[in-house]
């Protein structure tokens, strides 16, 4: 039987965990001291600050989600359909050739997904209202979703699930393309995208989020849209900026001996082969160009 379906208390969730009682509860009242925190760079200006947990925090983290969180998940999309993408390529393929596309981004996804959040969706999901609040404080950093542990995401979607199913409901009665990517939310269709637009931002304020304006993007066929790393249109490619670092990659490897060099090129080399064949042939050339003759 299913997590959600069974009902999950303080007991059981230990049992799940394969720690006591004492332990588990004692994890979660020091898990906010139990975060290494750190500023990344973000992929296209500005940084953003990561909590990543140490020590057996981590590893409790980890053991939610493999047995527990997982399963909750599974469960809830079997019963009402997912937009949930795990693979930025797939995600993208959604939206290929569609007459219109609008790009969506969750502004601040993870520090705005807060305890009540979490603890709300825990218990639509089966859990009691004292493990609910057990799991928010053993996952969350000082009641805020931290970006940079294992059980994040999914702690997302779960928040997410019913915002996801009640677009993509609407969205199939429109002839609407709908699909979510960690906070990349993504519309494509030939109908006017205004309306469903207005009811995605409309239904994110009422959970407490917000749509980051500046990162919004509009197109179609002939204005090819980037989504998730891929641009859109009548085929799909990788973005020129993608393109351009992986032929680097791949000359400086053709030159070199250095395993990380070359274990570096290989990895940009298969995403460009996954999005499009034809630029990665011409990836191939660029190599074999660069050579030592």
């Amino acid at each position: 039987m299913n997590a959600s379906a069974q009902g999950i208390t303080v007991s059981s969730l230990a049992a799940r965990l394969q720690i006591s009682v004492e332990r588990l509860r004692s994890a979660a009242e020091t898990a906010d001291e139990q975060y290494t925190r750190y500023q990344r760079a973000k992929a296209h200006g500005g940084r953003r600050l990561i909590s990543e947990p140490r020590g057996e925090l981590k590893r409790l983290q980890k053991t939610l989600l493999r047995r527990v969180l997982q399963g909750v998940l599974k469960e809830r999309r079997s019963r009402r359909g997912d937009s949930v993408m795990k693979d930025a390529l797939v995600n993208a393929s959604h939206h290929r050739a569609q007459q219109k596309v609008v790009a969506l981004d969750l502004a601040d996804a993870f520090p705005s997904t807060k305890a009540r959040h979490v603890v709300r969706a825990l218990e639509q999901s089966g859990f009691s209202q004292r493990a609910a609040h057990l799991v928010s404080k053993l996952c969350l950093d000082h009641g805020r979703l931290p970006q940079g542990a294992p059980t994040s995401n999914a702690l997302l979607d779960l928040v997410l699930s019913e915002f996801d199913h009640d677009v993509r409901r609407e969205c199939k009665r429109r002839g609407i393309a709908y699909t979510r990517y960690v906070d990349n939310l993504t519309l494509s269709g030939a109908d006017i995208l205004a309306g469903i637009e207005r009811l995605v931002e409309r239904k994110l304020r009422q959970l407490g989020y917000r749509l980051n304006s500046e990162k919004r993007s509009a197109g179609g066929i002939d204005t090819p849209v980037e989504i998730t790393g891929v641009v859109t249109g009548t085929t799909l490619k990788v973005p020129a900026r993608t393109y351009d670092k992986a032929r680097d990659s791949v000359r400086r490897a053709a030159q070199s001996q250095d395993p990380k060099l070359r274990a570096s090129a290989r990895g940009s080399f298969q995403w460009v082969e996954r999005v499009n064949p034809r630029q990665a042939a011409a990836l191939r050339r660029a190599a074999r160009d660069s050579a030592p003759r």
